[in-house]
């Protein structure tokens, strides 16, 4: 299994990341983006959340390729074919939201679980509705709108507990969801 160095906290997964040339990135042949995100799938949760250690607090670049590495895989196992490892990839997102981790890198998470989130998720989303961040509310507010109308009661109830911007956001989705 992969560690991920405790010092930097970056996975080895991420230094199979091709580097920026010219400050662009100039990205990865298919095949051999897929056999990264196959490795880390063998791995597993240790891989997945050794990614995850990576991201930071402000998204200044310097977590870019984690942030890919985990868009990679939201995106690469949200087809129906893969929903085992899909399963694997949410819970160990979802595991990640109820850590103490700054409201960015868990806005950025909701954001990615909104390619395959579903009801199941929505016990595990609910809470994040009362956090005081803006940007966390509306990401969840915005996956919540993607689960479908399953989603109104944690929204309903969450409205109870929000803040005043986050209930005009709960508002706002469900709305959306009318």
């Amino acid at each position: 299994m992969a560690e991920t160095n405790e010092e930097n906290k970056r996975s080895p997964f991420v230094e199979r990341v091709p580097e920026l040339t010219g400050a662009k990135w100039g990205g990865m042949p298919n095949e051999e983006a897929r056999r990264l995100v196959d490795d880390i799938l063998k791995d597993g949760k240790v891989a997945i959340g050794g990614i995850l250690a990576g991201l930071r607090e402000v998204d200044d670049g310097s977590d870019w390729k984690e942030r890919l590495l985990v868009h990679m895989l939201v995106t690469q196992t949200s087809v129906p074919e893969r929903e085992k490892e899909q399963a694997l990839v949410g819970a160990v997102m979802l595991e990640a939201l109820e850590e103490d981790r700054p409201a960015p890198v868990k806005a950025f998470l909701v954001q990615q679980l909104r390619l395959f989130a579903d009801e199941a998720a929505l016990p595990r989303l609910a809470p994040l509705l009362e956090d005081g961040d803006a940007a966390l509310v509306d990401a969840v507010c915005a996956t919540m709108v993607s689960i479908g109308p399953g989603a109104r009661e944690s929204l309903r109830a969450g409205a109870d507990k929000a803040g005043e911007q986050g209930r005009r956001a709960i508002e706002h989705a469900l709305d959306q969801l009318s």
